[in-house]
């Protein structure tokens, strides 16, 4: 599906599927009742429907209205250094702010859930199914997971890697090719900080 974020009225932007996407929607905001929809179209013939999995309609991923003050932290990346033979790390942490100001930032990690049409308990049972086999790695086709499954993986020790949603696509297609590309990068920007993240894979 691609989806296109509506405002009063107004077009905010287009999505590809999978992957996450943000759109300010200050300015456009009106005193009294607002109306924030988001439109579905069926994805055109380069980009599915595939036999690689079951299709299905409708919002997959949660749909959130964010507000935030002035300044605030924009982005987060955790950065390891193994050492100790491997048995231990150093962490650092790059903080960017939407304003770049001098602050003073505490920082501590928590554990997060995620609303997802599988539910966290369905995603963990699956993974520690394939974590009783003795696996240590999870190839997750053919599209981008919910952020639930990466964090699952990271609490039970199970690498992970990631594709943009292609099934025996043509990527010869500019579409196709620019789509997927655009699909990886974000899933890459979203999962980056996920210590068992290991490559994405564009398959």
């Amino acid at each position: 599906m691609r989806l296109v974020g509506i405002e009063n009225g107004k077009a905010l932007g287009e999505m590809l599927p999978c992957c996450e996407y943000e759109f300010e929607i200050t300015e456009h905001i009106i005193e009294g009742e607002n109306t924030l929809s988001v439109e579905l179209e069926d994805l055109n013939l380069c980009f599915g429907p595939t036999p690689g999995w079951e299709n299905f309609g409708g919002i997959i991923r949660d749909v959130s209205l964010i507000y935030r003050d002035d300044n605030y932290i924009s982005d987060v990346f955790f950065k390891t250094d193994l050492c100790n033979e491997y048995k231990d790390a150093e962490v650092s942490v790059d903080v960017q702010t939407d304003k770049n100001t001098d602050s003073l930032l505490e920082i501590s990690l928590l554990d997060g859930n995620d609303n997802t049409v599988l539910s966290y308990e369905q995603i963990e049972e699956d993974m520690k199914m394939i974590k009783s086999t003795g696996s240590n790695f999870v190839r997750l086709v053919h599209y981008p997971h919910c952020k639930a499954t990466l964090d699952i993986a990271d609490k039970l020790g199970l690498m992970v890697s990631e594709e943009p949603g292609l099934w025996w696509s043509d990527t010869a297609n500019e579409e196709v090719a620019n789509g997927s590309l655009e699909v990886l990068k974000r899933t890459i920007f979203r999962d980056r900080n996920h210590p068992l993240y290991r490559f994405p894979a564009l398959l």
